[in-house]
């Protein structure tokens, strides 16, 4: 599954725009690894101004209040929410990591995090770690730009609400 991912996170950066490579690619990942530390550490303000203004998330234009609120309710779904990036490819302003997410379900999500899966649901208390991608853009010192292929089906079976093999 990781080479997978790996091989897919490679040609989603190698397609993408070339950048001029001018020493901020070191810069660039230091600002995303800074703001995986502060959604690990719950500084959810801190998290937020790591992002534009208004920035590209998921494939709609969000504004950064938006980016704070959807971390608040990871927060709150998983108190102890940890995300470690594993592996990474950095090129000019873009940043594409591999990293193992976990967490403990003893929230009830109320926004779309997660796909929406979540919302309503109630605590299972059960513990999920999968792998994701997590494709990052940033301009200026911040994020402006961030997708992400996440393995929900993962987290859904190892939380208890979907069964881990289907039927035979």
């Amino acid at each position: 599954m990781k080479a997978l991912l790996y091989s897919f996170s490679l040609f989603l950066i190698f397609t993408a725009s070339s950048a001029a490579e001018d020493g901020s690619s070191e810069v660039n990942y230091a600002l995303v690894k800074l703001c995986r530390e502060h959604a690990n550490q719950a500084r959810l303000e801190e998290y937020a101004n790591c992002w534009a203004d208004e920035a590209m998330n998921n494939g709609h234009v969000v504004k950064r209040e938006r980016i704070r609120i959807v971390m608040e309710d990871i927060r709150r779904t998983f108190p102890d929410y940890h995300s470690e990036i594993q592996d990474e490819v950095i090129k000019g302003d873009t940043i594409v990591t591999i990293s193992r997410v976990s967490g403990t379900h003893r929230g009830m999500a109320q926004t779309s995090a997660n796909g929406g899966l979540l919302r309503g649901v109630q605590p299972t208390g059960k513990r999920f770690e999968v792998l994701q991608i997590h494709w990052w853009r940033v301009k200026d010192g911040k994020i402006v730009f961030h997708r992400a292929v996440r393995d929900d089906l993962g987290m859904m079976q190892q939380l208890g609400l979907v069964p881990a093999a289907p039927p035979k």
